[in-house]
């Protein structure tokens, strides 16, 4: 989700501070653009609603690679901050805000312990696999590991598709 992306996006900020020689104003400038997300995410709901989980968390389990991967062949701010706008707009499929409906779709009487724990997902997620990635970034560069980042968004996406159960007819 979203929190993966800032903290990925974060961590090789200072490589492309150091190796292109942008300003940190620049940086945080660009940063600013993921902004951009508090007007998609209403617009994704509303077609997750429409048209499903399935379909819209397929959005950035199909896209995440192929941005996270584009990503190494950035090499002027303004690519970066084309390619960071995209990630902001286009990974909220990826987000809460998509899977937890399926979550709302199958648990009454637990549902908030359900939610707690799907929403809680994500920061155990990078709480765990962050410092790895931080790790091999650090030891092989940035490209490697937005490759490597690219790799594990999408064998991850596939299993959250994989792992999906069926939309409920009629259901919230």
């Amino acid at each position: 989700g979203l929190m993966r992306v800032s903290y990925v996006l974060g961590i090789i900020g200072p490589s492309l501070v150091a190796e292109f020689a942008w300003s940190k104003y620049q940086m945080a400038l660009v940063g600013t653009l993921s902004i951009g997300a508090i007007f998609v995410l209403p617009v994704v709901g509303r077609l997750t609603d429409v048209t499903g989980v399935r379909k819209m968390a397929s959005i950035g389990v199909i896209a995440a690679p192929l941005l996270f991967a584009a990503l190494t062949r950035v090499k002027t701010i303004e690519g970066y901050g084309a390619l960071y706008f995209l990630i902001a707009a286009i990974l909220v499929t990826t987000t809460p805000a998509v899977y937890c409906r399926t979550v709302v779709q199958y648990f009454v009487r637990a549902r908030g312990l359900a939610l707690g724990i799907a929403m809680a997902g994500p920061s155990l997620a990078v709480a765990l696999g962050g410092p790895l990635v931080n790790n091999f970034l650090a030891d092989h560069g940035w490209r490697a590991g937005c490759l490597l980042t690219a790799a594990i968004a999408a064998i991850g996406g596939l299993a959250a598709l994989f792992l999906l159960p069926p939309e409920r007819r009629g259901a919230v």
